[in-house]
């Protein structure tokens, strides 16, 4: 009997250092920290209360031309934080999405296509120096590539984002996501 006493004592001991340890620290971010990245970058510049760390993963963005397929070195990037009991989501339209996987959460690039008559614009984001920050900046944007097609298709990470029919001029940009 004092034995199970003892082990049960124990594991209640583990458990409360095993939460202790888990928990955030006081007045850190919540998943909602996610959505004052994005008004940020909205933005094009500003100071962040709590850091946030950026990177960059490379991606595959493939134009499907009227003359074969090209493929750009392309990349996501990941704006993020610790963020205890983060809904495992990735929601919204555009260039930036809310993103969470349970243990941290943040904002992370995806691919904009806009067709705008005479002409396709592809926007993806790129970090211009992994690490902690305090702010975020959109650097600039810098164009990567320009073609012309008859007919086509934008695809990311295996997702068609556009297709297009009539002659269009098809320019790529990288969008240059910096600290402050």
């Amino acid at each position: 009997m004092l034995v199970a006493l003892a082990c049960a004592a124990a594991a209640a001991v583990a458990w409360t250092a095993f939460l202790c340890m888990m928990a955030l620290e006081p007045g850190a971010p919540g998943f909602e920290y996610a959505y004052v990245i994005l008004d940020v970058l909205g933005a094009g510049r500003g100071a962040l209360p709590y850091p946030v760390y950026v990177y960059q993963a490379p991606a595959v963005l493939e134009l499907r031309l009227a003359s074969g397929v090209r493929r750009v070195p392309a990349s996501r990037v990941f704006i993020v934080f610790r963020a205890g009991s983060a809904p495992r989501v990735e929601r919204g339209e555009g260039l930036w999405r809310v993103w969470g996987n349970v243990t941290h959460a943040g904002v992370v690039s995806w691919v904009e296509a806009v067709d705008l008559g005479d002409r396709v614009v592809v926007r993806y984001a790129r970090a211009l120096a992994p690490g902690w920050v305090r702010g975020l900046r959109v650097a600039g944007e810098e164009v990567e590539l320009v073609a012309v097609s008859e007919e086509g298709a934008v695809s990311f990470e295996g997702t068609v984002v556009a297709r297009w029919r009539g002659l269009r001029r098809v320019v790529v940009v990288a969008v240059v996501v910096s600290g402050p």
